[in-house]
Parts: structure tokens; C-alpha cells; sequence
């Protein structure tokens, strides 16, 4: 007798229209090997599926007739390889970045969607979210740009599939008869050039156990990731399988933030009419019907129906129409995950419809409570959900058949007399409404003085953590930011109770201010810009509002607030609004100086203010009005007798003596503040705020000395800069401005080396600056300070190792990508006459590595761009003696090329440049007056022959 085969497992078929659905969404790059893999998959439904599809075809929906999409074959630094994948508003690409070699992928907007404000909004939107949020969970963005209005970002070429791929994939399997290591195995076959060993470590935990608990543990992750985003303030809105990718070494990624949006509603300007965005199917019921106001929980939704279809292999929700899946999305009727895989536990099951339930109130209330029940399930822990009772599982009947309900309600008073019930219940109610409200009266006063004592307390808390220098170091450092995540977390809770009771609005306002401060330690400067905006909203209004007693109060606190979110503004940038919040601030401090009860420090809230914007006109090239503003802040601060703000004062001042090239009347300034503040480290060592003050003074009194050519001094005083910055971002490695202090240091390091011709030092210091640069362009790709000072640090590397022949290609290659970034500076609405000087002195550089190189024909059109961008930055500021500066060393070192080549002809050219401007001639002048004698008459015969032609 022989054995009976084993019986063919039966794939459960999906519906018809979810096969067309797929069909159509991957039809933009598959084309019709995505029918023919799906017909190979469900033979039964083949037919119909390549029928509906040719329908779509003839009715011109889907065919080669649509208009082709043209991208570039380059955009910036990054050559297009290949199409990955193209959705509603950016394409994809697979890329290679010309100046480090790596493969990366491309988002770019689509070509269609380039001329849309509307569009360039939210693909703008999408790389903000994504650049500002560092997670494992989230793809790493390398770099942003934007090449000939067409902008993009770089971000780590994900080798993976996304769930909902995953799912079609499982679905030959019923999930009763998945264990995890099918997941793990279904991985391996689909991604190109995987095998079943080519995960570990985190990806063995992953998909242990059984299929239920590897699906938990993917949510798991996600759920943590909304978490991390939630905390930044904001919402993803489109959570669903096929944004959510898992990789080949385990890990699993959240993509595609094209409709995140911050999670206040008012500062959301493409939904604020109502529009609805998202996938209908994962969409949160108060998402659809665009209520105001959305937060987390409509991620939780979106995650909890993703981890359904997981569970299940079935989409939670599925409609003939649009209005047909709108109406049961609403509905929240689903079929009981157990029902299709009775393998669900309990609990998981529980979690899963709590994740989803249509209320948002009945709802985990955050994505980290989401995430700490999955983390209970899988540790085998009771978890909090709880099912629906009895009455939620009525009043939803209710709901959903209301005539229904109200028949068999009445039916049921009746028989149990009415009337009688209805009074007795009223009664109860009254009495416990009477109690609750006697109790609440009594606990009031307590409760607002144990709330207020419990906010100083951890202010003060929150404050040292974020100081302490201590705590910052060595083995705590991952401690500090640990802490300061959860204090970030606190505060957050704090600054968003609604509708607080008056006696502790102040103290929760404050909470804000406090939580803006943890944001900035923890470099989320797009974090702590949005607390801030919505305090200074919320104050205004209550200012409107307030009564003639309540108002100066309120004012005061205002006049702060608007001080600190100014003061993220400049750090972003964002010049303009930053000077229009301190000069509200002022006018409200200038108002209130008759009545102030500390008239003091009124003035040096005044005064900061004005400093501040002292910065900001001395960064825009306005140095005569920086310097007016400094003194007069440094003559009213005598009375004020803040020292500490004398000092900035004057450091402030002597920076902007030397950058309007004042050198001899900003040295005793500086030697004065480097000798009180060298007292000041004597008798306090580790007071940081001062040794912050002392590495300003230094760096800017060794740049002076530099410019003065004592070449010694200089080198001294940046030596001792470095050193005290160094020192600083070992203490604090969360501060971003205490790494560009050291890299700025560094920078200049560099090159007082390489023109004292200690080339050995030179490259070692740039070495170790765009090492650190490098980091912080990682971390802070959002920050346009940032990716500046990489920039720069790639220029002083490439002059440090330009003279080797060994490292020529090395240097031109640095300089390309520094004249790119500085180029996309450039371009932005906020650039100033100093980015085109830093682009022209990097094009310039540029010429010289290519000449070099052996290519003369590239190095005169590099040459040619430097000219010509440093003429338009001396448009822009004619009198600023860098950019002159700038413009000599270009024209001489072009002369100089010119010689050895022999091309007369372009050594009058040039020469002829520089003749109609005096100081720029003299400038000239100055630096080729090095050479031989009998090389200044050869130049000068040129000069004039250029003068007679």
C-alpha cells in the first residue's frame, strides 16, 4: 500500500480589486511584469486580473501613452543610476556620489510636481522631518540640495522590502503556519543577493519565536520610531504597510514623510482648510473627516491597522468605492483577527483593535504607550489594554443601527418602569457630582502648590542636567542625553495641558521655555523653535486678552519668550523674523521701564536684545550699524552692572572692528576681555559659560594677529583657542555650537600652519576638523551653519595638501564638493555677500588643484567662475576688505599660472581687471610684489601695455 501524497496547501486569494490595486501602484516602474508575477501567484483570479487591467489600459489610465517623466541624468554631486520607485509627489533613485564614490538613494520631487509651490512645500516638508530626526528606525539622511530649482536629498540605500510587499509574499502560506524564521527566510529569497545567514544579531531577535511574536516585535519598532518623532513634535499621517521597509540586516525603517506635519494644527499650512491626506484604508476615522487638532493617536491607528494586516495577511477595511471603504473605516467594524488566524493570542489581539479603535480616546493615548504594551506581550508580562465592556460593544450598535437600538431601549424602560429608573439615576448622579465637586474644591489649593513646587524642582533639575559639566563627561555622557530624552518627555507633557487653570499658567508657560532649552542641548533646534513659536502665540493672545492687571505680567513674560525664540531663529538662519521678535521684545522692555519693579534688569533684557541684533547686521554686512549698536549698549551697560554682558559687549565690538577691517582698534579690546576672562578662568575653572567667552576671544584675537602677518602671536592664541574648545566639546558632546567653536578653531589652526609652512601640522589639524565636520553634517544636515563650516574645513584640507602631488586628486576633489555645497548656500534666499566670497575663494581654489592636475582648460573656467562670483559679492558690499582680499589672491594666483604658461595675453587681462578699482589694484599689487625683481618688470611692462590697449 502505498502513502497518500500530502494534500497542496490552498493560498488564500486575496480580493480581485486588492490585486488591481497592486497592479496599478507598481504599473509606474514593473509595467506588466507585476500582472504577470501576481497571475503566476493566484492562477484562479488571472484571468479577471489581466482583463480589469487592460480596461484601465484602453481607458489611457495605465499604458506607454502617459507622458514620460524626464529626470536628469545628474543632479548636484550625484549621478542618476537607476529608477527605485516613484510615488504621488518624489521619485526615487538609485545614485552614486560622484565626490565620495558611495551608492546612495535619490528622493527627488517629481518632475511634474518642480513648478507646484504646493508640492515644493511638501517634498520640502518631508526632508525637514526626516533631516532633523536621528533614529535607527528612520533612514539616515546624508545631504540636502537643490540643483537648478530642482530640489532633492541623499539619504542610505536601503537593501529591503517594504510589508506590504512582505505580506503579498507570506500569502502563499496561511499565517496559522508562519513562524518568525519565515519572515526571515522570505527576506533572504526576495532581496537581491541575500541568503538566510546574511542577517544576525539584532535580526535573530527579531524574528524568534512564533509568527504572531515577530510581527509584534516589527510594530514594536515602529511604534518606537513614532515614539522618537512624536517627541520632535512631529506626525508621520501616512503609516502603512508599504512605508514601513524592512532590511536585510534586520532592521525595520519608517519611510516616506511626505505628509508629516508639525503637531501643532496651526502651523501646518497645507491642511489648514481641512483637505484630508493619506491612504483611506490605514487612516484614522477623525483623520478623514479632517478634524483640527489631530496628534499621535492617529499613528497609533495607522500602525495598529498595519499590524492587523500583518497578523492576518487581510486588509482591516476594504470597499467597492472610495465612499464604501469611507463609510467602514468610519464604522470601525472589523472581523476578529482570531476569527482569520485563531493562532492570535489574547493579548495581541487585544492590543491590536485597542492600536485601532475608531475613538481616539480609546486609543493608546501615545505611540510609547503602544510600544510598552507590545513590550509587555512579548515578555510574557500582563499588558494594559483591557477589551471593550458590554455597554462600549452596545452604544456602538447603537451607532451603527440607531433605530434598532432605540426600539429595543425603550422596550426594556418600559418593562422595568421607566420613569421610576430614570429618577433614581438622577438622583445618584446628582449626589455623586455633588461629592466630586466639595472633594475638588477642598484638594485644590494643595494640588496647585504641590504642582508648582514639583515644576521649580524639576526645573532646576532639568537646568543643571542640561549645564553640568560634570555629568557631560566621559562614560555619563550617554546618561546625560538619556536623562535629558526623558526630561524632554516631561516637559513636553507640561507644555501641552490645555486650558490650564490661571494659578498655574505661569508655571506651565514656563515649562515651555524650559523644554525649548532641552530641544537646543539635544541639537533638535526645529523642536525648540516650535515650542517656542507656539508660547509666543499663545501669549499674544492671552496679552489681547488680559486686563490692565494681568497684562504687564503677561508682557514681561513675553518680552522673554520672544527673546529665545529669536535667538533659535538666528541660530537657523531665519534672519528677519529673528531682529522683528527682538525688536518687539525691546519695544515691550522700553514700555515697561517706568513701571518695572527691577528697572536693572529690564536694561540688560534690552540690551541682549540689541546685541543680538548687533550679530545679525554684522553677519548681513552692515558693520557701521553693528558697531553703533555695540556702543551703545556697552555705554548703558554701567548702570545695568551686568559684567558678564559687558564682557560679550565687548568681545561683540571687536569683532566687528576687525571684520570692518578696524584691526589696530580691535586689538586692546580683545587683549582686554582675554585678560578679564583669563582672571576669571584663574579663580573658576570650570565655569563653562566663561570658558566659552575665553575661546571666542582668543580665536578672534589670533584671526587679528593673522591678519597683521605676526604670524607667531597668531599661531599662539589659536593654539590656546583649540585647546579650551576642545575641551569644552568634551564636556559637553550634545552642544552643536561648542563643535563649530572647534572646528572654526581648528580651521584657522590650519592655516596660520600651512603659511608658516608647517604643511605636517597643517594637514593633520584639517584632517582632524573635517573628521569632526563630517560628524556634525551626519547629525545636522538640517543646518545650514553646519554644512557650511564642512565646506570650509574641505577647502583649508585641499590648500594644506595641494603642494603633494601625491594628494592632487584628492584636493581637487575636496574642493568640488565645498564649491557645490557652498554654491547651494549661494542660491538660498537668506545668503549673504560673504557665501559668494566663500563660493568665489573655493572656485579659485579650484582652478589652482586643476591646473595642477593637468587640466588648464578647466582650471580658466574655474577660474573665470571665481572672478565672476566675487564681482557680483563686491556688488553686494563694495567696501568689505575680505572679499577684496579674496579677489587679489584669485587674480594673482591666475597671473602667476598665466606666466609659467606663457600666455601673456591673459596676464594683461587679468592685470586689466584690477586697474579701474584702486584698493583692489593695490591689493594686487601687494601680493605680487613677492616675486623676482625680474618678474614685477615683466608684469609692469604687461600692466601698462593693458592700460594703453
Amino acid at each position: 500500500m502505498t502513502p497518500e501524497a500530502a494534500a497542496p496547501l490552498e493560498l488564500p486569494e486575496p480580493e480581485l480589486r486588492e490585486l488591481v490595486e497592486q497592479c496599478v501602484s507598481r504599473y509606474p516602474t514593473d509595467g506588466m511584469r507585476a500582472v504577470d508575477e501576481l497571475s503566476a501567484l493566484f492562477p484562479r483570479l488571472a484571468e479577471a486580473l489581466r482583463r480589469r487591467v487592460a480596461i484601465l489600459e484602453r481607458s489611457g489610465l495605465l499604458g506607454p501613452e502617459r507622458p514620460e517623466r524626464r529626470y536628469p541624468e545628474q543632479l548636484g554631486d550625484f549621478r542618476l543610476l537607476e529608477l527605485i520607485g516613484e510615488g504621488g509627489m518624489g521619485a526615487v533613485f538609485r545614485a552614486q556620489q560622484l565626490s565620495l564614490g558611495r551608492l546612495v538613494a535619490l528622493k527627488v520631487i517629481r518632475a511634474e510636481n518642480v513648478y507646484s509651490p504646493r508640492s515644493r512645500e511638501r517634498f520640502q516638508r518631508e526632508i525637514e522631518a526626516i533631516a532633523a530626526m536621528r533614529s535607527p528606525g528612520i533612514v539616515q539622511v546624508y545631504t540636502v540640495g537643490d540643483d537648478h530649482g530642482v530640489p532633492f536629498y541623499a539619504m542610505e540605500l536601503v537593501d529591503g522590502i517594504n510589508l506590504s510587499d512582505l505580506v503579498l509574499e507570506l500569502r502563499r502560506i496561511p499565517p496559522e503556519r508562519l513562524s518568525g524564521s519565515d519572515i526571515r527566510a522570505t527576506l533572504a529569497r526576495v532581496v537581491q543577493g541575500g541568503d538566510s545567514t546574511s542577517t544576525g544579531g539584532e535580526a535573530d531577535e527579531l524574528f524568534a519565536g512564533t509568527y504572531v511574536q515577530a510581527c509584534c516585535r516589527l510594530a514594536l519598532r515602529i511604534a518606537r520610531t513614532l515614539a522618537y518623532a512624536h517627541e520632535r513634535g512631529v506626525l508621520h499621517r501616512d503609516v502603512k504597510p508599504s512605508n514601513v521597509m524592512l532590511d536585510r540586516s534586520g532592521r525595520v525603517l519608517l519611510l516616506d514623510f511626505g505628509l508629516a506635519r508639525a503637531m501643532q494644527p496651526e502651523t501646518d499650512a497645507l491642511t489648514r482648510t481641512g483637505a484630508v491626506v493619506g491612504s483611506l484604508a490605514y487612516m484614522a476615522p477623525e483623520q478623514m473627516r479632517g478634524d483640527k487638532g489631530i496628534d499621535g493617536r492617529v499613528d497609533v491607528y495607522g500602525l495598529g491597522v498595519t499590524l492587523y494586516e500583518l497578523l492576518t495577511h487581510r486588509a482591516a477595511f476594504r470597499g467597492d468605492t472610495q465612499e464604501d471603504l469611507r463609510s467602514k473605516v468610519m464604522s470601525g467594524v472589523v472581523p476578529v483577527p482570531t476569527q482569520i488566524n485563531p493562532t492570535i493570542p489574547s493579548d495581541a489581539e487585544t492590543i491590536c483593535l485597542r492600536a485601532m479603535a475608531p475613538e481616539s480616546a480609546r486609543r493608546y493615548a501615545s505611540a510609547q504607550a503602544f510600544a510598552d504594551d507590545l513590550q509587555r506581550f512579548l515578555e510574557l508580562r500582563p499588558i494594559e489594554a483591557r477589551r471593550s465592556g458590554a455597554a462600549y460593544r452596545v452604544r456602538r450598535l447603537a451607532q451603527r443601527h440607531p433605530a434598532k437600538a432605540t426600539a429595543f431601549t425603550a422596550g426594556l424602560l418600559l418593562a422595568v418602569g421607566g420613569p421610576s429608573l430614570i429618577a433614581v439615576q438622577e438622583r445618584l448622579a446628582r449626589t455623586e457630582i455633588q461629592g466630586a465637586l466639595a472633594q475638588a474644591e477642598r484638594y485644590q489649593k494643595s494640588y496647585e502648590h504641590a504642582l508648582k513646587a514639583a515644576l521649580q524642582g524639576m526645573e532646576r533639575t532639568t537646568m543643571r542636567l542640561a549645564g553640568d559639566e560634570q555629568l557631560a563627561t566621559g562614560k555619563l555622557d550617554g546618561l546625560r542625553r538619556e536623562l535629558l530624552e526623558g526630561a524632554a518627555g516631561f516637559w513636553q507633557t507640561m507644555a501641552d495641558v490645555d486650558d490650564p487653570h490661571p494659578s498655574v499658567r505661569d508655571a506651565l508657560m514656563q515649562a515651555r521655555r524650559v523644554l525649548a532649552t532641552v530641544r537646543g542641548e539635544l541639537g533638535d533646534l526645529a523642536g525648540a523653535r516650535l515650542v517656542l513659536d507656539g508660547a509666543v502665540a499663545e501669549l499674544e493672545r492671552a496679552c489681547q486678552a488680559a486686563t490692565d492687571t494681568q497684562r504687564p505680567s503677561l508682557e514681561q513674560d513675553l518680552a522673554k519668550m520672544l527673546l529665545e525664540q529669536a535667538q533659535v531663529m538666528a541660530t537657523q538662519h531665519d534672519w528677519l523674523p529673528a531682529i522683528a521678535a527682538w525688536s518687539r521684545s525691546i519695544e515691550i522692555g522700553q514700555a515697561s521701564l517706568p513701571t518695572a519693579p527691577n528697572p536693572k534688569a529690564t536694561r540688560r533684557h534690552i540690551a541682549r536684545c540689541r546685541l543680538n541684533i548687533a550679530q545679525v547686521q554684522r553677519q548681513n554686512s552692515d558693520a557701521r550699524s553693528a558697531a553703533a549698536t555695540c556702543r551703545e549698549v556697552i555705554e548703558t551697560l554701567g548702570d545695568a552692572g551686568d559684567a558678564d554682558l559687558l564682557l560679550l559687549a565687548r568681545t561683540q565690538y571687536s569683532s566687528v572692528l576687525m571684520y570692518d577691517a578696524n584691526l589696530e582698534a580691535a586689538r586692546p579690546e580683545l587683549e582686554a576681555v582675554v585678560a578679564l576672562r583669563d582672571e576669571r578662568e584663574r579663580l573658576n575653572p570650570g565655569d563653562a559659560g566663561n570658558l566659552r567667552g575665553l575661546k571666542t576671544a582668543l580665536h578672534n584675537l589670533g584671526y587679528l594677529h593673522q591678519q597683521l602677518r605676526d604670524l607667531p602671536s597668531a599661531r599662539e592664541a589659536i593654539e590656546r583657542a583649540a585647546v579650551i574648545a576642545r575641551r569644552l566639546v568634551e564636556a559637553f558632546p550634545d552642544r552643536l555650537e561648542d563643535k563649530l567653536g572647534l572646528v572654526s578653531s581648528l580651521i584657522v589652526l590650519g592655516n596660520v600652519c600651512l603659511r608658516q609652512q608647517d604643511k605636517v601640522r597643517a594637514e593633520s589639524v584639517c584632517r582632524d576638523a573635517l573628521a569632526l565636520a563630517e560628524a556634525m553634517a551626519v547629525a545636522h544636515a538640517e543646518v545650514r551653519e553646519v554644512n557650511a563650516t564642512l565646506a570650509q574645513v574641505r577647502g583649508g584640507l585641499a590648500q594644506a595638501i595641494g603642494d603633494n602631488s601625491a594628494h592632487y586628486s584628492e584636493a581637487a576633489s575636496l574642493l568640488r564638493a565645498a564649491k557645490q555645497t557652498h554654491a547651494q548656500l549661494a542660491r538660498a534666499p537668506e545668503a549673504t555677500a560673504q557665501d559668494l566670497a566663500h563660493l568665489g575663494t573655493t572656485q579659485g581654489l579650484l582652478a589652482s588643484a586643476l591646473s595642477r592636475l593637468g587640466e588648464p582648460e578647466e582650471a580658466r573656467v574655474a577660474e573665470a567662475e571665481a572672478l565672476a562670483t566675487l564681482a557680483a559679492a563686491a556688488q553686494r558690499e563694495p567696501d568689505s576688505p575680505n572679499i577684496r582680499r579674496n579677489t587679489a589672491t584669485v587674480l594673482s594666483t591666475g597671473i602667476v599660472r598665466a606666466l609659467v604658461a606663457g600666455d601673456h595675453g591673459h596676464v594683461r587681462a587679468l592685470l586689466q581687471k584690477a586697474a579701474p578699482v584702486p584698493a583692489l589694484d593695490a591689493e594686487l599689487w601687494t601680493l605680487l610684489r613677492v616675486m623676482p625683481a625680474e618678474v614685477i618688470e615683466q608684469l609692469e611692462h604687461l600692466r601698462a601695455l593693458a592700460a594703453d590697449k
